[in-house]
């Protein structure tokens, strides 16, 4: 078992929508010749009105990948 971990959060001094998050995230799991890998990465920022969401995973199973999904959201910032 083991995983490996990445995070950026970068704004600028004088400019609150320039916040952005970045999340990047590999687990992996092995027992004898059976592997799994799984990899997300997930983005944030902002726009004055309305906060977008990226997200995208991936699963492998022996090297071969079964699985690809990918979002891309936009969502309303309430009292705005």
């Amino acid at each position: 078992v083991g995983h490996a971990l990445f995070e950026r959060y970068r704004i600028r001094d004088d400019d609150p929508l320039s916040a952005r998050a970045e999340i990047r995230h590999v687990a992996t799991t092995r027992r004898g010749d059976w592997a799994l890998r799984i990899e997300t990465r997930t983005r944030l920022s902002a726009t004055p009105r309305r906060f977008r969401l990226q997200a995208e995973l991936k699963a492998y199973e022996g090297g071969v990948r079964i699985v690809s999904r990918r979002w891309d959201r936009s969502i309303r910032r309430d009292g705005l």
